[in-house]
């Protein structure tokens, strides 16, 4: 018997991010989903989208905390705010 992981798409970050209490930061949570799901160098030199296993919110972003994304291939994001800079950062 297999069991399917659920998985998030970065379209998807944002509603999980305002379920979770960040309001009014959608389109830059979107932005920077998008740009932590994409992988680069593939065989044929297109970037793929992978989809996220896990998304941890701190309900204080920006202010506070981060948004911590697991990417299907194992490999962790961390969107944060610092020294007044929107940063996608690999953890």
């Amino acid at each position: 018997m297999t069991t399917k992981t659920l998985t998030y798409t970065y379209d998807e970050i944002p509603a999980i991010a305002a379920k979770r209490g960040v309001k009014g930061w959608e389109s830059r949570i979107r932005s920077m989903a998008h740009h932590a799901s994409i992988v680069s160098g593939t065989q044929y030199g297109d970037n793929v989208s992978l989809p996220f296993t896990a998304v941890r919110v701190s309900g204080q972003w920006p202010v506070k905390g981060a948004i911590t994304l697991t990417r299907e291939d194992g490999r962790k994001f961390r969107l944060a705010l610092s020294a007044n800079r929107f940063t996608v950062e690999e953890v």
